[in-house]
């Protein structure tokens, strides 16, 4: 399965805030992807607060959410903390839509 990440930083520098929208796939494995942009988007103009915006994705799976809040507190292994990071995301995960085609619990036929 091809999980796409897609991602839309938009920069706020009056209010000296980043706020990094997900829309896409977030996954185990993908997102390390995103350590580098919150990195960036934080030391845009000597320092923004950045808020992780998961709340718009489709597809959320437990292990990705749990390494994206881990590099955000500092208690991954060999990832030194950003700034300040909050993660936003919704209290149901979502699952992935092309893993729901042809699902009869879901409703959907193939």
């Amino acid at each position: 399965m091809d999980h796409k990440l897609r991602v839309l930083v938009r920069l706020d520098i009056d209010s000296t805030s980043a706020v990094v929208n997900v829309t896409g796939c977030l996954t185990g494995n993908n997102c390390k992807a995103l350590f580098p942009v919150i990195r960036r988007a934080g030391a845009f103009a000597g320092g923004l607060a950045v808020a992780v915006d998961l709340s718009e994705a489709e597809h959320i799976d437990g292990p990705g959410l749990e390494r994206l809040r881990q590099f955000c507190t500092g208690e991954l292994n060999g990832e030194p903390a950003p700034e300040e990071v909050a993660v936003i995301a919704p209290a149901g995960l979502p699952q992935c839509p092309a893993l729901m085609i042809g699902d009869p619990a879901m409703g959907v036929a193939a």
